[in-house]
């Protein structure tokens, strides 16, 4: 954590979108073997093992902070098994990210970016080297990003194997502070000018003002359809949020929290940290059943990653307009597949008469579902 957020925390309290695999032929023996043995979902997930491409924890379904005493806690999805100290020996942990094989963060007083394995094993401190402050870091399907928390500050970016740094990936910034990706975007925090910041994947476009009225954000996250940040400035701080396009945006969309720090979101909820006290907060994507310490025994914690399933269940659509339909399925972290039309004399017309996968079945995250949908009798 930046030594000036560090010194206000002590004073007031008494003191960051997977990549796409592409799965490979297995021998015809393999499959032969497996498929005698296990269901469908069984097989699909075991030879996502062969190829390395699935966790032996199944899914890995775990939510991640940044502590204040140089330490990565770790907790499950539903907020059990918290492990505090899961990571350790971090000089100033400063953010977390993770993808499908490993866990990276930010060690802010030494300028690095570390990495390890999901199983925590395999640390490598020195991943990345040479940053300025960095806080915050996130990645996708081919980079890591990061921002470099200072003045005249900037957004760094590497390969996923730690090659090809750029300390400037885009620059003319003071205390960016946080970053986030999509598939068409970088967004970050612009804490000195209570900002949100967003470019292209290259750096380009750059809108240093493309959300101009944050409150000292401090954390970004993008779900399928709203970006996310941290309003830090106040002791009782909230967490905003907006649509992709920057509009509709609700300052006060959770309030209450002890200066939120670095959100993060999943398929069904946003996560952030009280770094006034020792607890992470959830609430539903859309606002509802705000849960400001689910989990506790924290230390000042900031700077959350969510490591989503591989398998979730696919969401029941029946009757559902389209535009519901197809929102309840990003959420889910699935994919819109065709939507086809037929006549119906049941269904009303625009509402959804069947879909692809089945309601309750489990497949993994990026599955296409596909709709057919009532044009009327």
């Amino acid at each position: 954590m930046p030594e000036a957020f560090r010194s206000e925390l002590d004073e007031k309290a008494a003191l960051t979108l997977p990549r796409r695999y592409g799965v490979g032929v297995v021998p015809r023996g393999i499959n032969q073997r497996l498929g005698s043995a296990l269901g469908r979902t069984a097989v699909l997930c075991a030879t996502l093992l062969l190829l390395g491409l699935c966790t032996a924890e199944g899914a890995g379904a775990f939510v991640y902070w940044a502590n204040n005493n140089g330490t990565v806690g770790r907790a499950k999805l539903n907020g059990t098994a918290a492990d505090q100290s899961f990571i350790s020996g971090i000089n100033g942990a400063c953010g977390v990210a993770v993808d499908r094989h490993h866990i990276y963060w930010t060690d802010d007083a030494s300028g690095r970016i570390g990495r390890a394995k999901l199983n925590g094993k395999g640390i490598n401190r020195n991943f990345i080297t040479g940053g300025s402050n960095p806080c915050g870091v996130t990645v996708n399907g081919s980079h890591v990003y990061w921002a470099n928390n200072v003045v005249g500050g900037s957004i760094g970016r590497a390969r996923l194997n730690g090659k090809g740094v750029d300390q400037t990936l885009i620059s003319g910034m003071d205390h960016p502070c946080g970053v986030a990706v999509n598939r068409r975007h970088i967004y970050w925090g612009n804490r000195d000018t209570e900002a949100i910041g967003r470019a292209s994947l290259e750096g380009m476009s750059v809108n240093q003002d493309f959300i101009p009225t944050a409150s000292g954000p401090c954390g970004v996250a993008v779900s399928a359809t709203h970006i996310y940040w941290a309003n830090f400035i106040t002791l009782d701080g909230s967490v905003g949020r907006a649509n992709l396009k920057g509009k509709a945006v609700q300052q006060n969309f959770i309030t209450g929290a002890g200066r939120p720090c670095g959100p993060a979101v999943e398929g069904a909820h946003v996560f952030w940290g009280n770094s006034l006290g020792t607890t992470i907060g959830r609430a539903g994507l859309g606002g509802a059943g705000v849960q400001k310490s689910f989990i506790g025994g924290a230390a000042h914690p900031c700077w959350l990653a969510v490591d989503l399933p591989r398998f979730r269940k696919v969401p029941g659509l029946h009757n559902r307009k389209v535009a519901v339909a197809k929102r309840s399925i990003r959420n889910h972290g699935f994919k819109v597949g065709a939507v086809k039309r037929t006549h119906s004399r049941r269904v009303a017309r625009g509402r959804v008469i069947r879909q692809s996968p089945a309601p309750g079945t489990k497949h993994l995250v990026g599955t296409r579902v596909r709709l057919i949908v009532s044009s009327g009798p």
